[in-house]
């Protein structure tokens, strides 16, 4: 029995292709000139193999004809031309672009930068609600756009301007999110090329497969993921993103209102804030209504916004008991050791070097949140 011109495998893709989806929708090659515009001895040349490389206004026109979903089209535009298939432009991934400069983290910055560019695949930047690391990863990114392409793949969407490699990224993103399964066009796209992706706003368990399979199939690929906490991916690098400096938070706390202001209570505010960059830039605003010093007196959980609040609150409610309990500066333990890394890689305790070594203390901002918030049933 003859095997049909859509299954024979002597057909290049783009024949094989074009056959399977006329067929799928029921059209005869009169039907689908009728619709596309192509002339019919165009597209039976194109289902027999007699024309190899059609124009790219051919295969748009086929496609809508077709009515072919982006996902189809792209495999359609690929086939007719597989060189498109290893190309991801530069100028079509790019980070995407702040709104606002960030303040201080120059060093962490170019030191994530660095091992990135230099051998580690797999950075996952962890820290509080509100401590920026979304702009932080963005940063690093913009560095690191001078040598590679930079695929971003945030919770709802992605920078990039071409649809198709928005698309591929969408879909992989989506996937690791979710748990589904990850297909490989996108490491069908990328290939050994060096690429940065990142994984915006991680909030909860991710595929780690997904991750780990683009980075076996693509030597060239870095992988920087940011989520309040780590993934637990095997190779993964932790960066702890912590409050600013104060003379950064001040820079911050004052952007919209410089002159003369007493140290102390910008000192005072900065440290009540732990520094964090949306704490510092909530009470900023509020200088336009009240005197620093007032501000400075103030109970930092009045003056921050619910969303911030109820942000910080459901990162340190599943560890309310441990925190509520614990001394002002304490250090580890035989039985506390794996409980303190976990409080320090979500941002809950920070370090405090002191004359006789390194101690620990509970984020002043975690306490505050904390004593107004009431505890979860």
């Amino acid at each position: 029995m003859a095997i049909p011109p859509a299954l024979d495998p002597g057909l290049p893709p783009f024949a094989q292709l074009l056959r399977r989806h006329r067929s799928r929708v029921g059209l005869t090659q009169r039907e689908l000139a009728d619709l596309s515009t192509v002339s019919v001895r165009a597209i039976r040349d194109l289902e027999q193999g007699r024309a190899l490389r059609p124009r790219p206004d051919t295969v748009r026109l086929i496609a809508e004809g077709l009515r072919l979903g982006s996902r189809a089209r792209h495999d359609l535009e690929v086939a007719a031309d597989p060189d498109r298939r290893a190309e991801v432009d530069p100028a079509a991934a790019v980070p995407p672009t702040a709104l606002a400069a960030q303040v201080g983290r120059d060093l962490e910055t170019g030191g994530l930068a660095a091992e990135l560019a230099d051998g580690c695949r797999l950075a996952t930047v962890v820290g509080l609600p509100g401590v920026g690391k979304t702009r932080f990863a963005a940063a690093v990114a913009g560095v690191l756009h001078a040598r590679m392409p930079v695929l971003w793949a945030g919770p709802d969407s992605t920078p990039l301007r071409d649809p198709r490699l928005a698309e591929l990224v969408t879909a992989w993103s989506t996937a690791v999110r979710t748990g589904g399964r990850a297909d490989d066009d996108l490491a069908e796209v990328v290939g050994a090329r060096a690429v940065l992706v990142v994984l915006d706003g991680i909030d909860g368990p991710v595929c780690g497969d997904s991750v780990l399979r683009l980075l076996a199939d693509c030597s060239g690929v870095r992988v920087l993921i940011t989520a309040p906490a780590p993934c637990g991916l095997a190779g993964e690098r932790v960066f702890l993103l912590s409050g600013l400096e104060p003379a950064d938070g001040a820079r911050l706390l004052l952007a919209d209102h410089p002159g003369v202001a007493d140290p102390v209570d910008v000192d005072r505010l900065c440290r009540s804030l732990d520094g964090l960059p949306a704490a510092l830039a909530a009470v900023g605003s509020w200088l336009s209504v009240y005197p620093l010093p007032e501000l400075a007196a103030t109970d930092p959980v009045c003056l921050l916004d619910d969303t911030l609040l109820r942000a910080l609150a459901g990162a340190a409610e599943p560890y309310r008991r441990v925190l509520e309990s614990l001394p002002p500066r304490f250090g580890p333990s035989a039985d506390t050791g794996r409980l303190l890394r976990d409080l320090l890689q979500r941002g809950l305790v920070r370090p405090v070097e002191t004359e006789t070594g390194r101690s620990f203390t509970v984020s002043p901002l975690i306490r505050s949140v904390l004593a107004a918030a009431p505890p979860t049933p």
